[in-house]
């Protein structure tokens, strides 16, 4: 696959994943904290998968240690998409896994819950939008209201939340967020144009609402948090914000990184019981240019690779990206699996066949021990 393929795909994705919004109002709000510097630790990047040529892995979860799932495309010389392939990870190696209920089945994206509960959401050319489902026995199709528009929520078999209209540009538009109760879809319209920014039963919207204010049309930033029964808006930490990127947590945490129009570093607040703080950053923190969208990490931190903020600390994972280690070109796009019960992750990136050469592939890699 040629290079400006690679990258035009890698920046449709970031584009269509990042939650790029506009956060406004006030919050009670600690009070703002200088610049962290991240800290560094034993723990380094191992290559663990290297696709065949012209296969461009796209997604991946990791539902516990010794289970995974990945899966991609594969591409003519000319770039044309010939099927989608999918990869499985038992405790041991990354191989190639048959799924007889996905003939004919385009994947888009991968989320799982549990070992018995993975989604993986796409489309029939001739049947429309559809999810593969996993139930820790055997895999299924269910039909979707769409492909999901950026990262989509799965709480549990019987609770599903996927963004299916996000595109609203203007004054008094609408969100469309769907539902899946364990029988069918239910479909919700939220004002603006929000994305789903993870945790779990309780899940969040992050976005921004098109209003008039002195003749002119702003974004003021909206984030809403479902409550069980509809969705709950809140008050957010910044007046003026151009972009927002949110992340949360099962437990009601959410974090929020803010960047204010013109030049300026990201800012980044935490909501926990009900109260937004500011947190520091390292100086280099920019996740809105990141190749990885932020995902929790299953403790008390999130990941926005290549940082790691553990809840108490910055840790950064690959001083001197994109050129370290050598291998390594660059995190693919919003493909990171936070590995449960531990401090690792798993990623999909772009890896060089050998010190000398520019050739690229498209491969797994692990933080942390080697797995």
């Amino acid at each position: 696959m040629s290079g400006d393929h690679w990258r035009s795909t890698a920046k449709t994705a970031i584009l269509g994943a990042i939650l790029a919004t506009g956060i406004a109002t006030t919050a009670s709000m600690a009070s703002a904290a200088p610049a962290a510097t991240a800290s560094t630790r034993a723990a380094s990047w191992h290559l663990a998968f290297r696709a065949p040529v012209r296969y461009e892995i796209q997604g991946i979860s990791a539902p516990s240690r010794d289970q995974g799932w990945a899966l991609g495309s594969v591409y003519t010389k000319r770039n044309a998409l010939v099927r989608s392939f999918y990869l499985h990870w038992n405790g041991r190696s990354w191989s190639q896994a048959s799924i007889h209920a996905a003939a004919g089945f385009v994947a888009e994206q991968i989320v799982a819950s549990s070992p018995g509960n993975v989604w993986i959401f796409g489309y029939r050319p001739h049947g429309g939008s559809a999810a593969l489902v996993y139930n820790g026995h055997g895999w299924k199709i269910i039909p979707s209201p769409s492909t999901p528009i950026g990262p989509s929520v799965v709480a549990s078999g019987t609770d599903v939340w996927m963004t299916v209209q996000s595109d609203c540009p203007s004054v008094g538009c609408s969100t469309t967020v769907a539902n899946w109760d364990g029988s069918g879809w239910k479909s919700y319209s939220v004002p603006g144009q929000l994305y789903l920014a993870g945790g779990g039963v309780r899940p969040w919207l992050v976005g921004v609402r098109r209003a008039t204010v002195a003749g002119k049309v702003v974004g003021l930033g909206t984030v809403y948090r479902w409550n069980g029964t509809s969705w709950q808006r809140l008050m957010v930490p910044a007046r003026v914000v151009a972009r927002a990127i949110g992340v949360a947590a099962p437990g009601g945490r959410l974090w929020l990184a803010a960047k204010r129009p013109g030049p300026g570093p990201w800012r980044l607040y935490e909501w926990h019981r009900s109260t937004w703080s500011r947190l520091r950053t390292p100086r280099s923190f920019n996740p809105g240019e990141s190749s990885s969208v932020p995902v929790y990490d299953g403790r008390n931190g999130f990941w926005a690779l290549p940082f790691h903020w553990t809840g108490t600390k910055w840790v950064d994972t690959a001083p001197g990206l994109p050129f370290h280690p050598w291998w390594l070109n660059t995190f693919w796009y919003n493909n990171v699996a936070p590995v449960p019960g531990s401090s690792d992750v798993w990623a999909v990136v772009l890896a060089n066949q050998s010190r000398t050469t520019d050739t690229q592939t498209s491969a797994i890699a692990y933080y942390g021990g080697k797995p």
